[in-house]
């Protein structure tokens, strides 16, 4: 037995550096495995050792071909099978796991060997990535290359946050004063707000509200200089009254072809309307027009390969671990519709499919971020949740959009608890 242990450790030991060695416990001997060694640094550099007892004529399969024999060294009464990995587990899954089954030729003895690959911690984040309450996010990367968060104020004045990574935010400040803070609504909250670059100012659209206030509520804007504020308010766009939609929250700005439009709405029919060049104001004559149904809020348009990606929120999104907030979405040929789900139903109609819904750890899953792309070309989103451990804040959450015959999905239809972390 010593030999032949010894056989798997010297062949582990040549192929990985030193800093790269960690065994993994040894298996109890049996009719055909003496024992199993494993080094498992990172994705990419595993390598697997299984010794054989040599006087028995035996097959190798493996449940997962990700699992490769690499060679076999026979000495005295040992073989020792090697097998390394290719490709990554899911980038969504820090860790994957297979079976390698050996089996006697006469197929009396067989023995599985279990084998599971963790990626370096350093690789990996866990959800929330804040975890305290900031709702309703929108970023942006900056002229500066650093990403910008903005949310909803439960910390007062619209907090301002800065990441290199989306992985690691520091709270950098807020949008505005209580002397320079948006008035047009008295004792109004301000709510989902909506960053973008335009003609080379930095555009904050909001929502201003207060709870109940569906016919008095309206959106403003305000611009600055630099991500971080100041930003100087330029006043309301419109009242719901005004505009003739109900609920009017929830901003969100896109250009197309050569214009620009704000879409809007919550839970009363979602409406797009253009604006002027500079974003600052309607533009002279347009008219408002009803994109989807009346089950959405949290707008949010994605242009990806020729197609127009709704993503919006369903539910309630503030009852704690009560809240049946779900991210949704649908697709376009166009701007403005019509929006479908997979099966071809109209969103006009409240047809939709599921992005991110809430599990057992995370409750409230919506109103998401624009989509980010890191430098691997993999697309991410934040959005909030409330979480299990933190029931009264909608904490910040981070998860991988992957596609599909050009549908978004994320793994499992639900939040991550931890993950592979983007790469910038």
């Amino acid at each position: 037995m010593k030999k032949e242990s010894a056989l798997c450790g010297l062949l582990l030991f040549t192929l990985l550096p030193v800093s790269a060695q960690k065994k993994l416990p040894t298996v109890k001997a049996s009719h055909i495995l003496t024992s199993v060694k494993a080094i498992e640094p990172n994705y990419t550099d595993t390598v697997i050792c299984i010794d054989v007892l040599s006087n028995v004529d035996y097959t190798v399969s493996t449940s997962e071909s990700w699992i490769n024999t690499v060679s076999q060294n026979v000495e005295e009464n040992a073989n020792a099978l090697y097998f390394s990995v290719s490709g990554n587990p899911t980038k969504t899954e820090p860790s994957r796991s297979a079976v390698i089954t050996i089996q006697d030729k006469d197929n009396t003895i067989t023995e599985n060997v279990s084998v599971k690959q963790t990626a370096n911690p350093a690789l990996v984040y866990r959800n929330p990535i804040v975890n305290r309450s900031l709702p309703d996010p929108t970023i942006i990367k900056a002229n500066d290359d650093n990403f910008y968060l903005y949310a909803t104020e439960d910390i007062h004045n619209t907090p301002i946050y800065r990441s290199k990574d989306l992985i690691q935010w520091d709270f950098v400040g807020t949008a505005f004063t209580d002397a320079t803070r948006p008035i047009f609504e008295p004792n109004g909250g301000l709510w989902a707000p909506d960053i973008n670059y335009i003609q080379g100012k930095y555009v904050l659209y909001y929502a201003m509200s207060v709870w109940g206030g569906e016919q008095t509520c309206g959106i403003g804007v305000a611009t600055s200089n630099s991500p971080q504020g100041p930003f100087l308010d330029k006043g309301k766009l419109f009242r719901s009254n005004e505009i003739g939609v109900t609920n009017s929250i929830d901003p969100f700005f896109i250009a197309d072809n050569g214009k620009n439009y704000l879409v809007w709405g919550s839970f009363r029919g979602i409406y797009a309307i253009e604006l002027s060049a500079d974003g600052l104001s309607i533009q002279t004559g347009a008219e408002k027009q009803q994109i989807v149904g009346t089950a959405f809020e949290a707008s949010y348009i994605h242009k990806r390969n020729g197609y127009y990606y709704f993503f919006g929120s369903i539910g309630s999104c503030c009852e704690g671990l009560k809240s049946t907030y779900t991210t949704v979405y649908g697709r376009s040929t166009s701007l403005l519709g019509p929006y479908v789900n997979k099966q071809g139903g109209a969103m006009m109609d409240n047809q939709y499919d599921v992005l991110i819904r809430g599990n057992e750890k995370f409750k409230g899953t919506g109103h998401d971020s624009e989509i980010v792309s890191d430098k691997e070309g993999n697309d991410w989103i934040i959005y909030h949740a409330f979480s299990v451990k933190n029931s009264t804040s909608r904490v910040l959450m981070l998860d991988r959009v992957q596609w599909l015959n050009d549908w978004p999905f994320v793994e499992g239809n639900t939040s991550s608890l931890e993950a592979i972390k983007p790469v910038f």
